[in-house]
């Protein structure tokens, strides 16, 4: 047994993140919420713990209170010109005060300066409701690198666009009410106007039709916990709200989930497979095993794919009523209590030879998303498992390093507007969901991240090297 070796987190430049501490309290009022076991049953939440708040300020100007109609009235474009200090916040927005559990100031809002010099905000292309008109291909699309190195797409600054909307609406049908937040009632929209900007390069705008193009005849996976599926759904509602929907098929009841256009002849597909390794019960006692060296039942509806983009992490961190295992098996034996990060390990292995074995490196590009942040830094822990054993394998791997700057992104969870509003008032003791991201919002940008990763080769989240 051969664990893997951690290795440096990559180092970000922290210029984004100055002069802000948020309280522990500010958002951490909000309890985590339950997960319940059947067989690999939809994630809801993680363990009930204190997150530890870190430095988690980006760069922004005082964004505008949003009315509860949903109509904001139009505002000038912002331009920046050079940075300016930062707007001062009132201290209902940073300090430790008790809200009410309706209120929404009690989401915490980062503070940003303003972006660097000479530098604009691109105004997003306006949504349809019914089906956006497809976008004209972009011409071989590139990073407009500022310097000779290879351009870290994953270290930069949120930009806020008053006048930024989403590319796709609340009625998206592959949205379910855990994310739908417009839907179950939250009053603003402010979440959905930060677009990301890396530092040392600028990256192509998603574009839906070169997408498209680039899916033409393929098939596109995505693998792994309900952070996958939150990503998923985002990408599916991205290319679905770009024809009609006649042009489209729509499996949302089935496994896998899956979106597919008739035109392009192209499927996107999610299955849920939390811990990318096998999970049985003994139907004698009913024990929960985990199976570290033997991969999902499911891997072999993967083969063949085009696309392929794995996670895993979150649920190997819980515990208690919330673990969804009672024994590890490894090598026959079975085992009732092991290290964490020892097990992460083990099964990360056992993905990484089953990809090494069975992908066809010349047809089939492969991504691995890091962990969706818990505002608790255990990520980083997991994050440097992954990466170690990523370099020690023969295929290449793309490596979606998200976790930084969507910690930076606490105003973009469901919190308690996962559920309708009206139940949540009927019902006060509802945990609110801090895992899981608003849909339009934050796994949108993980999708053009994505997206730029396939567009361009001088992207850094190209196959990890030592």
């Amino acid at each position: 047994m051969e664990p893997s070796e951690p290795s440096k987190l990559n180092k970000h430049s922290d210029s984004a993140l100055q002069n802000t501490s948020t309280s522990p309290t500010s958002f951490g009022q909000f309890p985590t919420p339950n997960v319940e076991f059947s067989q690999i049953s939809k994630l809801t939440g993680f363990p009930d713990s204190a997150p530890q708040i870190m430095n988690t300020s980006v760069l922004f100007s005082e964004p505008p209170r949003p009315n509860t109609e949903f109509s904001e009235p139009s505002k000038p474009k912002m331009e920046f010109s050079g940075p300016s200090k930062l707007t001062d916040y009132p201290s209902s927005a940073l300090q430790n005060t008790t809200t009410s559990t309706l209120s929404f100031d009690q989401f915490p809002r980062p503070d940003m300066e303003t972006a660097r010099p000479e530098m604009e905000i691109s105004e997003p292309s306006k949504p349809n409701m019914d089906f956006h008109e497809p976008s004209k291909i972009i011409e071989n699309p590139k990073l407009m690198n500022h310097s000779n190195e290879k351009c870290d797409i994953f270290d930069g600054k949120w930009v806020y666009d008053p006048e930024g909307k989403p590319l796709y609406g609340p009625q998206c049908p592959f949205l379910h009410d855990q994310v739908s937040c417009r839907r179950n009632g939250r009053p603003d929209s402010d979440y959905e106007k930060w677009s990301w900007q890396p530092n040392e390069c600028e990256i192509p705008r998603f574009n839906v039709t070169d997408m498209f193009e680039r899916l033409r005849g393929k098939r596109l996976i995505m693998v792994g916990d309900s952070l996958n599926g939150n990503m998923w759904a985002s990408l599916a509602c991205l290319l679905y709200s770009a024809i009609p929907p006649s042009r489209s098929h729509i499996e949302t009841n089935r496994i896998p989930r899956s979106f597919r256009s008739k035109d392009y002849n192209c499927s996107v597909e999610f299955y849920m497979n939390p811990f990318l390794v096998q999970t049985y019960v003994n139907k004698t006692d009913g024990t929960r095993v985990l199976r570290l060296d033997q991969i999902s039942d499911s891997a072999r509806r993967w083969q063949g794919a085009d696309i392929m983009v794995f996670n895993t992490g979150h649920w190997w961190m819980h515990k208690g009523r919330f673990q969804s295992w009672d024994l590890f098996q490894y090598k026959g034996k079975l085992v009732e209590e092991m290290k964490r990060e020892s097990a992460f390990g083990m099964g990360l292995r056992t993905w990484a030879r089953w990809v090494d074995r069975y992908v066809d490196r010349t047809k089939t590009t492969v991504f691995f998303r890091s962990l969706s942040p818990q505002h608790s830094g255990q990520h980083y822990c997991y994050n440097q498992i992954v990466e170690g054993r990523i370099r020690r394998m023969r295929t290449p791997v793309r490596y979606l390093n998200i976790t930084k700057l969507s910690q930076y992104r606490k105003d973009a969870h469901p919190s308690i507007y996962s559920s309708k509003r009206e139940k949540l008032m009927i019902n006060q003791k509802q945990s609110p969901d801090c895992s899981h991201w608003c849909l339009p919002g934050l796994p949108d940008t993980w999708n053009m991240l994505l997206y730029v990763s396939m567009v361009s080769s001088n992207s850094s989240s190209w196959h990890l090297m030592v």
